[in-house]
């Protein structure tokens, strides 16, 4: 019995040397995570810059065309456009501009009610 009873008093001594370690690791574990941390906010911060380059250069292709009347069908669009391109860029039709999309955009809640919609023209290439 004395026996046992010595090994929970060594046991019971052990106890803070073991949480004086255990606490260590967690002080190291701690400083690691917020370096990870800060690696990851800096990547978050290129990758977001990265991401709006990528925007603008796609936008780069965008032809904003204001004035469209309303009462345009949609499936007429593609007509419309392509009429407008022959007009504005005769150049440009020679090398067959090749066209991505056509796009309405809603129109802003402050815009007075007779402002046309504006029409986005996304292109593949110019």
């Amino acid at each position: 019995m004395l026996g046992a009873d010595i090994a929970v008093v060594k046991d019971v001594k052990a106890v803070p040397d073991r949480v004086r370690a255990s606490e260590e690791d967690l002080r190291g574990d701690l400083c690691n995570m917020q370096d990870s941390l800060r690696c990851v906010e800096s990547s978050q911060l290129d990758l977001m810059a990265q991401v709006s380059a990528m925007e603008d250069r796609c936008r780069q292709y965008h032809i904003k065309i204001r004035g469209i009347p309303d009462d345009v069908p949609l499936d007429e669009l593609p007509h419309l456009q392509s009429c407008l391109m022959v007009t504005l860029l005769p150049l440009h039709l020679a090398r067959k501009l090749a066209l991505d999309g056509i796009y309405c955009l809603p129109r802003s809640p402050t815009a007075p009610p007779n402002v046309a919609w504006d029409t986005i023209i996304r292109c593949a290439s110019i």
